[in-house]
């Protein structure tokens, strides 16, 4: 650390090392606060941090570890970096958007509390308000480890990366101990019907007994094709009355199996846009189309939006209503609402048949 790095109300190197660690944090020098640390910590943060994603990638949540990286960040682009420059970026995305004020607040707050040496190891215990102008009077207080290589100090990090690595394998152990359960109570031959339960599981309708344990976040019903979207953590995914997924989880938002054919949506590039299209029960995109929105097929026919405006495909992709409706309603007995805007800026309701015909 540098003479012009060193903070004036701190006389120890231990307490300079973490003001400025933490300061640089805060003020978004983020490759400076990674020369702080022991080298060989951020070689296995890296390590840790991508085989948990890769760990948890199997139930649809290497997102959670990857968020932090950038939108729509691939394991690959990752490994590319050296270990200071991928820590560099997790602490961007951890610390990079808190708001200017309360940055400096929290920066304000921060005192050095306690150092203690002993040989080459040193810990020092910090504080900081986390919550800044909520009129608290609590501070969190925080340990760092050291260990000094030379005549130089480096920052440890291993208590993390063991309390990282250890809730990645209990959350594995646990979803396994569930799959295995589901397994045990529901046989792939079983027939009955299940209906959903509140708490993102399944039970048989017949008996009530679980047959699949809650274990989701979201969950539609079973559709004739056996299947049902469910939402694995982030993601949305499909899985058939044995509880074993059929289609990974990898949409933003999955509708129910109609007909043999299902909307999903993906979301564009962290946008909040998304794009809809139709897969098939192995997961296959259909048609190659996309739209704004979508709607399951009624009748034979799914409602679907371009550029604003509804309109009405067939099985094959085929638009067979033009799109000019406001909105657009399932068919049911061959008719369906639907309401379109006037020249006069008027909305105007219909009812249409399978043609697009207006009945009245």
């Amino acid at each position: 650390m540098n003479k012009r790095d060193e903070d004036p109300q701190y006389d120890h190197p231990l307490q300079q090392a973490v003001a400025q660690y933490f300061k640089q944090c805060l003020r978004r020098d983020f490759d400076k606060a990674a020369e702080i640390l022991y080298p060989g910590d951020l070689d296995k943060f890296k390590t840790n941090v991508l085989w948990s994603a890769r760990a948890m990638a199997q139930f649809g949540e290497a997102n959670d570890f990857l968020a932090k990286f950038g939108s729509d960040v691939e394991i690959e682009d990752l490994e590319a970096l050296s270990p200071a420059a991928f820590f560099a970026r997790f602490l961007e995305g951890a610390t990079g958007m808190i708001d200017d004020s309360d940055r400096l607040a929290v920066e304000r707050s921060f005192v050095v509390r306690d150092v203690e040496v002993d040989g080459d190891d040193g810990e020092v215990t910090y504080a900081y308000d986390p919550t800044p102008g909520n009129g608290s009077k609590m501070l969190w207080e925080r340990a760092m480890r050291f260990q000094r290589i030379g005549d130089r100090w480096f920052g440890l990090m291993d208590a993390g990366m063991s309390q990282l690595t250890s809730n990645v394998r209990r959350n594995i152990a646990d979803f396994r101990r569930r799959e295995k359960r589901d397994t045990e109570l529901s046989p792939r031959d079983q027939e009955r019907e299940l209906e959903r339960i509140a708490l993102y599981g399944y039970v048989d309708e017949e008996t009530k007994v679980p047959v699949i344990e809650p274990r989701f976040r979201g969950a539609g019903d079973f559709s004739a094709e056996g299947l049902a979207p469910v939402q694995f953590f982030r993601k949305w995914g499909y899985i058939n009355k044995a509880g074993v997924t059929v289609i990974p989880p990898q949409y933003d938002f999955a509708q129910e199996f109609v007909d043999g054919v299902a909307a999903v949506a993906v979301e564009v590039e962290n946008s909040f846009e998304f794009k809809w299209t139709y897969i098939d029960t192995n997961g296959k995109q259909m048609w190659g189309a996309e739209f704004e929105e979508a709607m399951p097929f009624s009748d034979g026919l799914a409602a679907v939006m371009r550029d604003g405006l509804w309109g009405y495909i067939d099985p094959n992709g085929e638009v067979v209503i033009p799109f000019q409706f406001h909105t657009a309603g399932p068919f049911d007995q061959d008719h369906a609402h639907v309401t379109i805007l006037g020249d006069d800026d008027e909305i105007r309701e219909w009812l249409i048949d399978n043609t697009g015909r207006k009945l009245f």
